[in-house]
Parts: C-alpha cells; sequence; structure tokens
C-alpha cells in the first residue's frame, strides 16, 4: 500500500475546498446580516442597549444599560449580578 503522488493532491485540493465552503459561507452570512439575525440584534429602534462595559478581573465587569429613559449601572460577576445605581438617562 504505497500512496502516490495523485493521493496526496487529492487530500490537499479536498482540504482546500472545504476549508473556502467554510470561508465563503461566513462571509455570505456577514453580508446578507444573518449573524445578526441569530444574536437577536434588530435593525428597528432597540429600547434596550449596553452603554459601556468596564472590566474588573477576570470574572467580574461593570455594565452600563440603557433603557429608555434610565441608565443601570450592574455589576456582573461569575456567580450574582448586583445593581449599582438606576438613574434618569443623560441627554446625549
Amino acid at each position: 500500500m504505497n500512496p502516490d503522488i495523485f493521493t496526496y493532491f487529492r487530500v490537499f485540493f479536498a482540504f482546500t475546498f472545504v476549508v473556502g465552503l467554510i470561508y465563503i459561507s461566513g462571509w455570505a452570512a456577514r453580508k446578507w446580516g444573518l449573524d445578526k439575525k441569530l444574536s437577536g440584534q434588530h435593525s428597528g429602534k432597540r429600547t434596550l442597549m449596553i452603554a459601556e462595559t468596564l472590566y474588573l478581573d477576570q470574572r467580574r465587569k461593570l455594565v452600563l444599560i440603557k433603557t429608555g429613559n434610565q441608565e443601570h449601572v450592574v455589576l456582573l460577576g461569575s456567580t450574582q449580578e448586583l445593581l449599582i445605581e438606576s438613574r434618569p438617562a443623560s441627554q446625549p
């Protein structure tokens, strides 16, 4: 069982073809917005958004969430969430 050079070429081209298909399908998904549809992002008016994120360490981060006319500062940890402050939203 001695594989000849054509077997190596066939394996190389098959691998290249599969990697190319993966790349093209990813590009097409981004181009037509499939990634945003799957992640739940809408093109219409959004009422809830994460304005800022500050990483404190590997397990904790502060998040500023804006919803309507309110802002909430939330501490997110690995096991719990803590509302630090709620206030009226500042005008841009």
